[in-house]
């Protein structure tokens, strides 16, 4: 598989991953604005404000 194929397959299982995320807080709380934290930002929360933006923290 190339580079390109491989990003893109890669982008599209993080997108499942946050939608699948999302939908378990949808109707009982607002999706957004959330905190989250990843590894990169050394587990400290930040907030989120869109469904894109966290994509962008995620890849």
């Amino acid at each position: 598989m190339m580079e390109k194929e491989k990003e893109i397959e890669r982008t599209d299982k993080v997108k499942e991953g946050i939608k699948f995320i999302l939908y378990h807080f949808k109707g009982r709380q607002q999706l957004f604005p959330r905190k989250m934290a990843t590894a990169f930002s050394n587990n400290c929360q930040f907030t989120v404000y869109t469904f894109d933006q966290i994509l962008n923290e995620c890849i």
